[in-house]
């Protein structure tokens, strides 16, 4: 049979139980994530902030595959440190470990003389170390991209953003060629 004391002790747990997860819901509620405007609502519920191995936190928008964007406060300064900047990996398959005795990195191809290989124990210590101020820059020309921020996009702005492409990266782009892209651009993704 059950008792006054049983009752009042399962209702006294059920009590706690509930406010320590309405608890939880608040207080997750309150450490929203800080991102931009403009990003799809479904984002803003799901972001959390989470450290890598080697990383301060970072926002997690997806861990398959992993997409982890750089907080805005690190853009505060002219230089993000490396263990705040952003990680991507657009490849199925994930490695889990890295075998550091046997992990290679094979430098060679089309443009190259010879290929060349090292082993990162050499690669830790058979060079000098520098460091250096690199840019890593997205190009920002994906096709969802294009489509919603290129309504303003005359065919002058095309033209100088195939003109950049030829220019400052060296695109082997003929100007027959450049012409005829910058009409289509124009004619498919802004305006004449």
């Amino acid at each position: 049979m059950v008792d006054r004391r049983q009752i009042l002790q399962g209702v006294g747990s059920a009590i706690a139980l509930g406010a320590s997860g309405l608890l939880a819901r608040a207080a997750g509620a309150a450490e929203k994530v800080p991102l931009v405007s403009g990003l799809p609502s479904g984002v803003y519920d799901t972001a959390t902030l989470e450290a890598l191995p080697g990383k301060k936190p970072l926002i997690k928008l997806s861990y398959r595959p992993p997409n982890y964007e750089t907080p805005a406060s690190y853009f505060a300064a002219p230089i993000t440190p490396n263990e705040a900047f952003f990680v991507r990996y657009h490849l199925a398959d994930i490695p889990a470990a890295i075998d550091v005795n046997s992990w290679t990195l094979r430098v060679g191809g089309d443009g190259a003389t010879g290929a060349l290989e090292f082993g990162m124990r050499e690669l830790q210590s058979g060079f000098e170390q520098v460091e250096i101020a690199a840019v890593c820059q997205c190009s920002g020309n994906r096709r969802d991209y294009i489509r919603t921020n290129s309504p303003f996009m005359t065919a002058k702005v095309w033209e100088a953003e195939v003109t950049k492409m030829i220019n400052a990266f060296g695109a082997p782009i003929e100007p027959a060629d450049a012409k005829a892209i910058i009409d289509y651009l124009a004619r498919n993704y802004g305006s004449p």
